[in-house]
């Protein structure tokens, strides 16, 4: 059987023996069938002829891809539910926690206007201060994610080098401070960390979801209680803008020492070309030319 996630479902209890007139106290304990967690425990009211219940509201589905519950009813002769009954066993029940998909037709029923005015309504007549969230621009931080490089290569400007045509320059300090500094350059770009925004992304998307869904079905309350908890997500948001920020100033800061070994070669009176990698040697060629 599946549950939709926040209705309201029925935990019943049926005392097996119909010659039993005794006054029993049951109690449900609802548990994830994975990690075997307590989620809820619910005490079950006699409605007469044997029979006990009580309604309980489902928990959320924070996942989206569901999740497995087992609810154990036991039957208890005390209301402190310390003595169980030696002629009732336990009973377990498995159940599928995750959204129903709901197919509506014909055009009957309140708009999803109408039900958005609805709770505009209540929320004035409750004098509901309802937060607001700023808008947020994120191509700043989409822009920084496109700026960071995948090659190390890629984001090298090699200077121009003016050489005296009566002298050759020997690269090769030049060559060798590079493989210095190479392991540097490349262990300082492998430590920076990229938020994982998308995460968050996934979660507002699935609560504004959740929202609307409720909204729709005209459970307000299930909507407002929402409404915290997507506020929180959206407040990290900022937070992943600056440590990108970060990371492009420690990157930047690696770039701008290659680029001082550079400047900091001094001319030696002869050129070894075999001695330098075929990028460098390409590029080389290019300034003689």
């Amino acid at each position: 059987m599946q549950l939709n996630p926040f209705e309201y479902f029925t935990i019943v209890r049926q005392i097996e023996d119909p010659l039993d007139g005794a006054t029993y106290y049951p109690q449900a304990e609802i548990r994830n069938a994975r990690t075997d967690a307590l989620l809820a425990t619910v005490d079950l009211d006699s409605k007469g002829d044997g029979r006990y219940s009580e309604r309980w509201q489902v928990p959320a589905d924070t996942s989206g891809l569901g999740f497995y519950i087992s609810i154990i009813t036991k039957v208890y002769t005390d209301a402190e539910h310390t003595q169980e009954s030696p002629n009732y066993g336990r009973k377990e029940q498995t159940f599928l926690v995750k959204d129903r998909a709901e197919v509506r037709v014909g055009g009957s029923g309140p708009s999803a206007n109408d039900i958005r005015e609805a709770l505009k309504k209540v929320l004035s007549e409750f004098d509901f201060d309802f937060p607001k969230s700023k808008a947020i621009n994120l191509e700043p931080l989409v822009q920084a994610i496109k700026a960071v490089p995948l090659q190390t290569a890629q984001r090298i400007e090699f200077p121009k080098i003016d050489i005296p045509k009566q002298k050759e320059v020997i690269l090769d300090p030049v060559i060798r401070a590079i493989e210095a500094s190479q392991q540097t350059v490349v262990t300082a770009i492998n430590n920076i960390k990229i938020p994982q925004y998308q995460e968050s992304f996934r979660v507002m998307q699935e609560l504004i979801r959740t929202i609307d869904v409720n909204l729709s079905k005209a459970e307000i309350d299930k909507a407002i209680k929402l409404l915290p908890e997507l506020n929180a997500e959206i407040a990290k948001i900022p937070g992943y803008m600056e440590r990108v920020e970060q990371s492009q100033q420690l990157l930047k800061d690696n770039l701008m020492t290659v680029r001082g070994l550079f400047g900091g070669a001094d001319p030696q009176p002869k050129l070894d070309k075999s001695v330098l990698p075929s990028r460098l040697r390409s590029t080389f060629n290019k300034i003689q030319k």
